[in-house]
């Protein structure tokens, strides 16, 4: 008898493996057809991305169009800016100003008394230091009673209402220099001791060497004496304790530098209106570009891409009714489409109608509550924000895609069942055919060793 069979047809001689096999195959196609449709899955999901890229783009393309800043810039020139600079910013208007700038902002610097180096100790007590009005305490002890304790203690100090302290070491020894962090006469410093280690609060020795106040006691040395900007502007007398002065002309920050007189012209410009609407024009093209592209390839049939060109260009085409402007459509500005729905603008009727009425042709496109870029802003948002229409179409796809792992993780599990269920009936077949061959072979064998005429006689 056979003996036990090991590998599959070694008993019966049949390619059995190569059945197994062919028939688990034809089991996985439908794998491979689930595995074929999570590949265009992740095609579309990467082809509206693509798509959300584009509407991004073209939502940043109109972001100019949505402030009436967009539609003008002003520069600001000086005559000498040795003399004073100057920026723009929100409120501006054209203007040209003389300015006579007659003294210059400065901050109140004290300096001590020289003393061998930092490591050098000053005295015991209480120094208290007013910036203007605001007075802060420091404790001085033998922690902290050198150059560089009391340094440090003023600067550390998180009651310090606006002073900074510093060492200077010169040819004669080394300094406490102490600087209002502000400019301006309302910075003026004081300094004042209490409790000196040696028994006077005034004198030019111990932590006293450090009183000054201007006008009695004046042992620090005034390196800078606190002083206001002073300036005349067209004639205007202006005060103030900052060389950056940005509430005298509207919309201008004025920069001082030295004393003498400097014209100032601010000048508009309104050509960036233009410059934002051929922007936006380029962005929108580029996008229904985009739409077009996918719309034949990847996301054929796709609603959600008719969607956005369709509610976009509504809102370029329909009477849009804003307040402030006697515009009604975009097309009375120079905005057109051609035959094949590309956007254009008309330079000569957009140039008349800025001439005609500029405030009307920025509120049409800058009107924050029914202009056109707040309009289309609102309709592409919808799109591409978190949780809007694109993510939802790619989220309803990642979707289909996991339910698609789990039906090919069901199928493998099948698979595995059959696989083992049809290893076990071909070894079952494989031995019983074994078993039968052997037996045959036996029979043939047996009949083989007969003498003949023992055949012979049994035929007779």
């Amino acid at each position: 008898m056979a003996g036990t069979i090991t590998s599959l047809g070694i008993g019966s001689g049949i390619d059995i493996e190569n059945i197994v096999t062919q028939l688990v195959a034809a089991e996985r196609r439908p794998i491979q057809l689930l595995e074929t449709r999570q590949t265009e899955i992740d095609i579309q999901v990467s082809a509206l991305g693509l798509i959300r890229d584009s509407v991004s783009k073209f939502q940043t393309g109109i972001s100019d169009l949505k402030l009436s800043s967009g539609f003008r810039s002003f520069s600001v020139t000086s005559s000498d800016d040795q003399i004073i600079t100057a920026s723009v910013g929100e409120g501006s208007v054209p203007i040209a100003s003389d300015i006579e700038v007659l003294s210059l902002a400065q901050k109140n610097k004290l300096a001590s008394s020289a003393f061998a180096n930092g490591d050098s100790i000053v005295g015991n007590g209480q120094l208290d230091i007013s910036v203007g009005v605001a007075t802060f305490s420091i404790s001085i002890n033998d922690n902290n009673n050198t150059l560089i304790g009391i340094r440090d203690a003023i600067n550390d100090n998180f009651d310090n209402t606006g002073v900074s302290a510093s060492i200077i070491t010169a040819d004669d020894g080394s300094h406490l220099v102490l600087t209002s962090e502000e400019s301006g006469t309302e910075n003026v410093l004081s300094v004042t001791v209490i409790g000196d280690s040696d028994g006077n609060d005034t004198d030019a020795a111990g932590l006293s060497n450090l009183v000054f106040v201007a006008g009695g006691t004046e042992n620090l040395q005034e390196i800078d004496i606190a002083q206001d900007a002073t300036l005349t502007v067209d004639g205007f007398d202006v005060t103030r304790s900052s060389n950056e002065i940005s509430d005298v002309i509207e919309g201008v920050t004025l920069s001082l530098k030295d004393i003498g007189t400097a014209a100032l012209s601010v000048t508009e410009d309104r050509s960036v209106g233009k410059n934002a609407i051929e922007t936006a024009v380029t962005a929108y093209n580029d996008l229904i570009i985009s739409l077009n592209t996918q719309r034949e390839s990847t996301l054929q049939g796709e609603s959600l891409l008719l969607g956005i060109e369709t509610r976009v260009r509504q809102i370029f085409t329909n009477r849009l009714n804003v307040t402030g402007s006697d515009f009604n459509y975009l097309f009375d500005v120079g905005l057109t489409f051609d035959r094949d729905g590309i956007l254009s603008l008309d330079d000569e009727k957009f140039d008349q109608a800025i001439e005609d009425d500029f405030n009307g042709v920025v509120q049409l496109f800058s009107n924050p509550d029914d202009g056109f870029a707040q309009s289309i802003d609102s309709i592409l948002s919808s799109y591409v924000e978190t949780g809007g229409l694109i993510q939802a179409r790619t989220d309803g796809l990642s979707d289909s895609r996991s339910q698609i792992d789990d039906n090919i993780a069901r199928i493998e599990n099948r698979i595995v069942l059959t696989e083992k269920r049809l290893r076990s009936q071909y070894a079952a077949l494989d031995s019983l055919v074994g078993q039968l061959n052997a037996t045959s072979n036996f029979l043939t064998q047996q009949l083989a060793n007969l003498p003949t005429n023992s055949l012979i006689n049994s035929r007779n």
